[in-house]
């Protein structure tokens, strides 16, 4: 019979395969201490030795309820290579990994594969690897499929909270590095007509929680609630630009001046809160 698909020993690729050297479930991640809420990006490569694994059958799942993987990539990258010097066909899904309450966990995850199995004996099927051809093997009926589920090593993981010292009063839960600009449609209108002021937040993190209020209450200006926009400049959502959209209107003729507009957020580099002003 086959061995249990569990991580076995480290090569010289770094990926642990499978003790029948047909599979493995590698993440790659860039640290393993990061805040609650912070945004991370991810890669998830599945490598499937050519020949001996007959499909993949799912994506790959989180095995923790106290992670969420966001904006799985649609359409895996597919590269071959060479491991171990045997051809491997490797599957690589991009995401956004973020934690959602403090603690130290292990992170693993698994992808339902079918592999080819031996129906013969190990001394019997010694041709069979001297010709190191499966495709043979499977012609002459010495593998049948199987199907098991692939789980990557452990990853360890040390959550932090977000420091209740210095939290700005408009701190909306945005986590990354941020900046801003402002502008404004036109500087001169009539009257009664409405203006847009636009606020752009540019940068890497959590952009769910971008969140701004804009321009309050003014005695020159009369405000509408902001509509925002979100432009992604990567296929995951990591990196971007928001874009929050307020109509205006003068209150009166006359000169009037747009207030700075301010937006504050977690930098996890600087380990503190930072407010961005326009």
């Amino acid at each position: 019979g086959l061995a249990p698909l569990v991580p076995g020993g480290s090569n010289a690729s770094g990926v642990r395969l499978t003790p029948d050297g047909s599979a493995f479930v590698h993440l790659e991640i860039p640290k393993h201490e990061i805040y609650v809420g912070e945004s991370i990006p991810v890669q998830i490569h599945v490598g499937m030795r050519d020949g001996f694994v007959a499909s993949i059958n799912g994506l790959p799942k989180l095995n923790s309820g106290d992670f969420t993987l966001n904006n799985l990539s649609h359409q895996p990258e597919r590269a071959a290579k060479v491991i171990d010097g045997k051809p491997f066909t490797v599957l690589t899904w991009r995401s956004v990994l973020a934690a959602i309450k403090p603690g130290t966990f292990s992170l693993t995850f698994e992808t339902p594969l079918t592999v080819r199995i031996r129906t013969r004996p190990q001394r019997e099927s010694t041709l069979d690897d001297l010709l190191g051809d499966p495709f043979l093997q499977n012609i002459f009926g010495a593998t049948v499929p199987k199907n098991v589920a692939v789980t990557s090593p452990e990853a360890p993981f040390t959550v932090l909270p977000l420091p209740a010292q210095g939290k700005p009063p408009d701190f909306s839960g945005a986590v990354g590095t941020f900046k801003i600009s402002t502008d404004i449609s036109s500087a001169k209108n009539t009257a009664g007509d409405p203006l847009t002021l636009r606020l752009h937040v540019n940068g890497t993190g959590n952009f769910d929680r971008v969140e701004s209020s804009m321009l309050g209450a003014d005695a020159q200006w009369k405000t509408y609630e902001p509509k925002a926009t979100f432009n992604p400049t990567d296929t995951i959502g990591y990196r971007g630009e928001k874009i929050f959209e307020q109509p205006l209107i003068a209150s009166q003729p006359g000169t009037h001046t747009v207030p700075a507009l301010n937006f504050s957020f977690f930098d996890p580099g600087t380990r503190r809160y930072e407010t961005a002003r326009s």
